[in-house]
């Protein structure tokens, strides 16, 4: 029996294509959505892991600097994914980060899950401690930038555009001469917040002091004075002008009745400044008109002048570190005198034609004689009976001479 094998017929193949197009076009909308689906999804997850960049870059931020940065853009994201670019990047009161205006590579990706679109990070409330650091390092950016600009700190902080967005922060702030911030008293929403720093001042910005030379003429207090030695955060400076008569017979007053060896109790006029005698002995005194000598001491620590110097200091200068005469070792090693005269260096400074000035170094070879600086700049050694002017020197932390 012959038999044939039975193959399908033509309607029959036209029936399977219609029934394949007809699930084409069922599954491929399905299918293309999902593919649509992944891709979204795929972005918004390199949106979400940049997002735990910058959150972890904040992070890494406040314990580097122990405040939050006060530009989110500026940060060290270390993210390695997709390219992903987010116009608006904000830190709110609470803490949280908003990232919005997102796209990966060249597409917009927006965060339908969130009421306001933005993506949000990290949602811990800020501490008002915290709230005084964010302020303080916005108002450090605008000032430095202030003085940047213009070449000289700003008058008045209130005048400053400030990128701060949080709670108020009110405090006391110093504006120091190169732009950097101090601040106490701080308070956020009338809150006290106290800074845990040793003088009580929340610093922002690290100070380099500005260099000075030698005979460098400064003010402090309204008083002048010359730089006789600089180091990275002291200076030291001579006064510019002798202590006058009244300020010798005002802080001399009241210790030992006798500092001049002209008119005992009130200070000698030496062209207008203030002469007196350097001895401290009882028995260094005027006796019928000669001077008794016997028991006269060099020593500055029991000198009259210290006396005197030491009461000027708390009255003028009450932020200097010390208060003492110029030495005949920073005159030769550190102000350019030979051994016995500073005329022949450039610090005319150092001398006036109108007097003599006491330093604070001893003859050695004499009980009775300390070195002195002349009218014309010389050097010399005389006795402690004399009533030269008072030059004081005092040592101050720029900090201070700068504020």
């Amino acid at each position: 029996m012959n038999s044939r094998k039975k193959g399908f017929t033509l309607i029959e193949l036209i029936a399977v294509l219609v029934i394949l197009a007809i699930l084409a076009l069922i599954v491929t909308p399905l299918v293309m959505n999902i593919i649509r689906k992944a891709k979204v999804s795929a972005d918004r997850r390199s949106v979400d892991a940049y997002g735990r960049s910058v959150e972890l870059a904040i992070a890494t931020h406040l314990l580097d600097t122990g405040a939050f940065p006060t530009d989110l853009k500026n940060l060290n994201v270390e993210y390695t994914g997709k390219v992903v670019v987010c116009n608006v990047m904000q830190m709110k009161e609470n803490g949280g980060i908003y990232l919005s205006e997102c796209s990966v590579g060249t597409k917009a990706v927006k965060d339908s899950s969130t009421e306001d679109g933005y993506y949000h990070y990290g949602t811990r409330d800020i501490t008002n401690e915290e709230f005084v650091d964010m302020y303080g390092l916005a108002l450090k950016n605008a000032s430095v930038a202030y003085f940047n600009t213009n070449g000289n700190p700003v008058e008045d902080y209130t005048t400053l555009t400030i990128d701060y967005k949080g709670k108020p922060v009110a405090c006391e702030v110093t504006v120091n001469y190169d732009g950097t911030i101090y601040m106490t008293k701080c308070k956020v929403n009338n809150v006290d917040v106290t800074s845990d720093t040793e003088d009580g001042y929340y610093h922002y910005g690290e100070i380099t002091f500005r260099p000075y030379n030698i005979g460098d003429q400064v003010s402090y207090n309204n008083v002048d004075y010359y730089v006789i030695k600089d180091t990275d955060s002291n200076v030291t400076l001579l006064k510019a002008e002798p202590l006058t008569v009244a300020e010798v017979n005002q802080y001399g007053a009241g210790h030992v009745n006798r500092y001049t060896s002209s008119s005992v109790g009130t200070a000698y006029n030496n062209n207008g400044y203030g002469g007196m005698a350097y001895y401290s002995s009882e028995t260094c005194v005027k006796v019928n008109g000669s001077w008794v000598s016997t028991g006269c001491t060099t020593n500055y620590a029991q000198s009259e002048v210290k006396y005197a110097v030491d009461a000027w200091k708390t009255a003028q200068a009450p932020q200097a570190l010390d208060a003492r005469l110029i030495t005949y070792e920073e005159l030769t090693t550190d102000l350019g005198c030979s051994s016995s005269s500073c005329t022949n260096s450039s610090n005319s400074w150092l001398y006036n034609s109108n007097y003599y000035y006491w330093t604070m170094s001893p003859d050695n070879n004499s009980a009775s004689n300390v070195w002195i600086v002349g009218s014309g700049g010389s050097l010399f050694i005389y006795t402690v009976n004399c009533d030269y002017v008072v030059r004081p020197v005092i040592t101050i932390n720029k900090s201070a001479l700068e504020s």
